[in-house]
């Protein structure tokens, strides 16, 4: 009688630990084209703009509301304009492009001023989001749109020793994932949600890798903040931001659900009109720390 052969391996973990969306969950979720490839993520923050990272500059289109890049329509849309914080990426990893037309698909809520207040704390709990490999050493790559639950480790990025940058350290980074739910090569750009009683909000933009990971993708990853450069987007976009009332009655145990925001559009709770300042970017001698970028 011959040998059983042996079994199989298991399959590979989406977003290294999460899973694939259905479509219609995540519309403001991006696609980031270069050419004829999707390189990167975005997620929409203005009906004309998307957010990535600055290391994604050479974007050329943008799909929106795609389960799947390679199969499930979306709205496509011609990067009319890049424009890259001007810092640079290697200090502020964050780029806005600028759309050929503008969509009905609501944006992303900032996490602004109660919501980060209340909610942003080492532990809180976050959805990374992105179209990136699916295994630990960023081999696998997948069109599907996928998302992973995770925790904050470092809400202001201040462990410097593990990447983070110190010309916009504290608060201008967070580091979030680990224990094998983390972001990858590909998931660049795209947008991490901090879970709140109000509903989810726009806390981080996918940057690069911890650098004491063993992995290249399950230490952990590092996300720059767009709270921290609020007042430089709304100079890009020409929008502005709402901030958060957050009431006290928040009607149950209600901790984000599945959907970005409220029905009111406004991050599922009231809100009003406004801006919060940048936070001031002090360049340290020119000093800036080595990447592992996620592109």
């Amino acid at each position: 009688m011959l040998p059983l052969p042996p079994p199989l391996p298991p399959p590979p973990p989406p977003i290294v630990g999460g899973e694939p969306l259905p479509q219609g969950r995540r519309p403001e979720v991006a696609a980031v084209y270069t050419g004829e490839e999707v390189g990167c993520t975005g997620v929409l923050i203005a009906p004309g703009a998307v957010l990535t990272a600055g290391h994604c500059a050479t974007a050329t289109e943008v799909l929106l509301d795609a389960a799947d890049y390679a199969t499930s329509g979306g709205e496509l849309y011609t990067v009319a304009e890049v424009v890259v914080h001007p810092d640079g990426d290697e200090v502020v990893d964050l780029a806005v492009l600028l759309l050929d037309g503008a969509t009905d698909i609501p944006p992303a809520p900032l996490a602004l001023g109660c919501a980060l207040d209340e909610a942003l704390v080492d532990g809180a709990g976050v959805r990374l989001v992105g179209y990136g490999a699916t295994d630990r050493f960023g081999t696998i790559p997948t069109s599907l749109l996928h998302e992973a639950l995770g925790e904050v480790q470092d809400h202001d990025c201040d462990a410097l020793e593990r990447g983070c940058r110190e010309a916009i350290s504290p608060g201008g980074e967070l580091i979030a994932g680990g224990d094998g739910v983390d972001t990858c090569i590909g998931d660049s750009g795209g947008p991490v949600y901090l879970e709140t009683p109000w509903g989810l909000f726009l806390v981080g933009i996918t940057s690069r890798g911890v650098t004491d990971a063993t992995a290249y993708c399950e230490g952990g990853g590092i996300y720059v903040r767009p709270d921290a450069f609020v007042g430089w987007l709304e100079e890009v976009t020409g929008e502005v931001f709402e901030v958060p009332e957050c009431p006290l009655d928040t009607g149950g145990d209600d901790t984000g659900g599945d959907d970005t925001g409220g029905d009111d559009g406004k991050g599922g709770c009231g809100c009003v009109a406004g801006g919060t300042s940048p936070m001031a970017v002090w360049l340290l001698g020119g000093l800036v720390l080595g990447m592992r970028r996620r592109r």
